[in-house]
């Protein structure tokens, strides 16, 4: 059964491409809960419903109606048969599996085998950044809150426990050992205790905070829609296009094996003029001497 599914959710989300992956998410989901949430069982279900459910998603998909069949022995127990054309390069490939399930009572099962049920796991399953602590925890930044995995449990922050928004997309630790949070809102920090948002204590709002590094020196950099900031701690200082950036949207940042910090942007990369080849850096410090577009290097 899993096995199915997995196949299934494969050949979809294939034949929907263009859509966003907040689309790909839902789509499985549904999926998932429809396969789930019906009875399949010999004594009581019945593959043909399910079979039959999954048919109009593959029709709908773009599938052609000769390439998704429903068949089988008898009216409850019919089975999908689905052909996913290549482009006859290299020979075919059958992939085989099974829609019913053993039989389960609800009555032996702490949960519904039945139902759909999400507990205990992440945040939200849109995972857009991946950290690890000193003391070996994951942390995931998603696009509901920051989840912790300790090696046993997963552990969910959002702002009903401090963070000053919920789309959280970097995620660092300082020499201290505070992490911090770079969201859609602004800039939190957690001491293993409580949170703090960073601009309480500057004195200025942040948007849309895309990355965090922290450079030799333990000062911490956050990039983001409105240039990049340095953090000692104490003072922030801040580096837009006044101050020599390609472009005020600093994407990602590294601190190389010299101490350099590197800032990318979203501008510089397709296109061109006169037809020649467009450079991928430029310097932000003026005796940097490599003078080129789409990155930057910042005075540490």
């Amino acid at each position: 059964m899993r096995v199915l599914k997995t196949l299934l959710s494969l050949a979809l989300v294939a034949r929907i491409g263009a859509q966003q992956p907040s689309a790909y998410h839902q789509l499985g989901r549904a999926v998932l809960r429809e396969m789930i949430e019906t009875n399949t069982t010999a004594s009581s279900g019945n593959t043909t419903t399910i079979a039959e459910q999954l048919e109009v998603r593959f029709k709908d998909a773009g599938f052609p109606a000769a390439d998704v069949q429903v068949v089988g022995p008898t009216p409850k127990n019919r089975n999908l048969i689905v052909r996913y054309r290549g482009s006859g390069a290299k020979k075919p490939v059958l992939l085989l599996a099974h829609l019913d399930v053993v039989e389960a009572k609800p009555t032996d099962w702490t949960y519904d085998p039945f139902k759909l049920t999400e507990k205990e796991g992440l945040a939200s399953n849109d995972v857009g950044w991946i950290f690890e602590d000193r003391d070996a925890h994951i942390w995931l930044g998603t696009g509901n809150g920051a989840s912790r995995y300790d090696g046993k449990s997963m552990t969910n922050f959002t702002t009903k426990e401090g963070l000053v928004h919920n789309s959280v997309y970097a995620i660092a630790q300082d020499a201290s050992g505070r992490i911090w949070f770079g969201t859609q809102g602004g800039i939190s920090s957690y001491d293993g205790k409580s949170f703090s948002n960073l601009a309480d204590q500057v004195g200025r709002p942040f948007v849309n905070v895309r990355t965090i590094v922290v450079d030799r020196s333990g000062n911490l950099w956050f990039g983001g829609q409105e240039g990049a900031f340095r953090y000692d701690g104490k003072t922030l200082a801040t580096f837009t296009s006044k101050e020599g950036l390609l472009d005020d949207f600093v994407g990602s940042m590294i601190v190389d094996q010299a101490g350099n910090i590197w800032l990318g942007h979203p501008g510089g990369f397709p296109g061109g003029t006169g037809g020649g080849p467009v450079p991928l850096f430029r310097h932000c410090e003026p005796l940097f001497q490599v003078r080129m577009s789409g990155a930057c290097r910042a005075p540490t």
